[in-house]
């Protein structure tokens, strides 16, 4: 026996005994096989599960930057209220950015759909995220700061659009149209709530912004969910 083997503690010594006693035969070298994977395989799941917490966190300190309305962070405290669009926006969470990079929800009045939209940006793991009441979007093209916000967030929702005074001259709609149609083509997860249907957002807003949020998907209260045309159900 060496010295070095000497000077071990006796529990390490012991363990390399049995060790070696296993490596001796066919039946005890695949026993030791089984528990070095069995150890790797929990070491794997221990590292997955720190990593998922460090995201999480991460997640959790940028939703409370994303200034979601007070009310609506009370709201996801408690038991939250199972609505269509609850459940529309569980179905799009996994969803790539570039299977469908947007979600609209209409509907009418305490349908759920802004819980949802705050639900959907709290579980999201973008980095960055952010949420504009629609008059916010109508101060930002008066005065010009925070558009950036709504470019760069990995996830933005846009709350109750529709409800904004209609401006003659169009500046709201080109401010808007100019949103979207960056965030589709960066593809960058983005969910619109409204009280209009579909038709009436054409109407107000034009078709071009309207076949924007086509690529994405579109869900109504009452049930329906309307999809692109080459878009496969989740």
């Amino acid at each position: 026996m060496s010295n070095a083997f000497a000077s071990m503690p006796e529990e390490i010594r012991r363990h390399m005994r049995v060790r070696q006693e296993l490596l001796s035969t066919p039946e005890g070298r695949e026993q030791l096989q089984r528990e070095e994977a069995e150890a790797e395989e929990r070491t794997r799941q221990a590292r997955a599960e720190q990593e998922r917490k460090r995201l999480l966190e991460k997640s959790s300190a940028a939703f409370d930057r994303a200034e979601v309305p007070k009310r609506l962070v009370r709201v996801l405290g408690g038991e939250i209220r199972e609505t269509g669009s609850l459940e529309a926006v569980r179905g799009w969470l996994a969803t790539p950015a570039e299977e469908s990079w947007s979600m609209l929800l209409f509907g009418s009045v305490g349908a759920g759909k802004s819980v949802a939209a705050a639900w959907w940006l709290r579980q999201s793991q973008a980095r960055r995220k952010a949420w504009v009441h629609v008059a916010e979007i109508v101060r930002m093209g008066m005065f010009g700061d925070g558009i950036d916000e709504m470019w760069d967030a990995g996830a933005l929702v846009i709350d109750d659009i529709g409800v904004e005074y209609a401006d003659k001259k169009g500046a709201f709609i080109a401010l808007l149209d100019a949103v979207i149609e960056k965030r589709c083509a960066d593809e960058r997860k983005t969910l619109i709530t409204t009280n209009l249907h579909p038709g009436d957002l054409v109407r107000r807003y034009g078709e071009r912004v309207v076949d924007r949020l086509r690529l994405g998907r579109i869900y109504g209260d009452a049930g329906s969910s309307m999809r692109a045309p080459d878009q496969k159900s989740p």
